[in-house]
């Protein structure tokens, strides 16, 4: 199966987030500052994998798991840490 990089034009954005809803646990991405959104897009025009990266990740560092807020649920269903 042969796959490509496709940047998900404005008029695909739709599709995109009715994707990551269905199949994200957090659901569709916000569009925060400058987001750019690829999908792999397969010879029967599926999309088998969708990748979002945002401007705005790049001024956070690396998050401290001992500081992390009580799990609560996100979206049905429940957010846990990762442990050290």
């Amino acid at each position: 199966m042969g796959l490509s990089k496709l940047t998900v034009a404005p008029e695909d954005e739709p599709r995109f987030r009715a994707l990551m809803d269905e199949h994200h646990y957090l659901g569709a991405p916000w569009k925060i500052g400058q987001t750019v959104w690829y999908a792999a897009e397969g010879g029967s025009g599926a999309w088998p994998a969708l990748d979002a990266f945002s401007a705005a990740a790049l001024r956070y560092g690396a998050r401290r798991l001992d500081r992390m807020a009580p799990a609560r649920p996100v979206r049905g269903r429940e957010r846990t840490a990762i442990p050290a």
